[in-house]
């Protein structure tokens, strides 16, 4: 039986063993092999809330279809009371551009809502804040497409998913993060796709896009559109990558 001197000892040293194990299974370790996991991507948004007008209550409704615009875009419909008014959207940056009757209008995320924004007039409630929305996803509409991502030793990355899109780049680790980086030399694009690790699994936390996103890796993930210089995509739901 140890004494009581020894036990400091030998929990300094138990200590530092865990950490050390810890860090080889869960902290900064390389990826080895294929990763394969689930990206799950909205093809149809339903946003509702309501706006205060002159003392009364306005339902509002909008409604984006993901079409086949490169970098994501596609018909709009909005419903503001008994007006309905058809449109279409795209990416921008990290917000969505709507245009209804030549007006522009702009989504972007706030937390759990958005708000909705007239660029050239004012779209507010009686008392000044602006419109809020929630994604009502009982009645949108979401796809998925299966993914991998395997690791090679010499630092070399191949995409692939089940739509046949297969691309190859680089991988780096960055202690508390792997990235991997996809480039287009053609197109002058980066696509960068940064996880983190739970246990054995990757879980992918966000994809920056450089220089615009093309008809390759970033449009299967709902990336902005091209004009954009650079932009990101964060997943409140990060996708789960399992070793095969």
């Amino acid at each position: 039986m140890y004494n009581q001197a020894q036990f400091p000892i030998l929990l300094a040293k138990a200590t530092a063993i865990f950490s050390v194990c810890f860090c080889m299974t869960g902290c900064g370790h390389d990826p080895q092999g294929s990763y394969e996991g689930e990206v799950r991507d909205w093809v149809k948004w339903v946003f509702v809330g309501t706006l205060a007008d002159g003392g009364k209550e306005v339902s509002v409704e909008l409604t984006l279809r993901q079409g086949v615009e490169e970098g994501g875009g596609g018909p709009a419909e909005l419903l503001l009371g008994e007006k309905n008014l058809n449109g279409k959207w795209l990416m921008d940056g990290a917000k969505r551009r709507l245009l209804f009757d030549e007006k522009v209008y702009f989504l972007t995320k706030d937390g759990a809502w958005y708000n909705l924004i007239a660029k050239d007039f004012k779209l507010a409630n009686d008392d000044g804040k602006l419109l809020r929305l929630l994604l009502n996803k009982g009645r949108s509409t979401q796809r998925g497409i299966r993914v991998s991502f395997t690791f090679s030793a010499d630092g070399t990355v191949l995409f692939d998913n089940n739509a046949g899109l297969r691309h190859e780049g680089e991988w780096e680790n960055l202690a508390n993060e792997i990235v991997a980086i996809l480039e287009d030399d053609e197109k002058n694009e980066v696509h960068k796709f940064y996880f983190s690790w739970d246990q054995e699994d990757l879980l992918l936390k966000k994809l920056v896009i450089q220089m615009g996103v093309g008809e390759k890796v970033g449009k299967e993930f709902g990336a902005p559109s091209r004009k954009s210089r650079s932009s990101r995509k964060t997943y409140d739901d990060p996708p789960r990558f399992r070793l095969r």
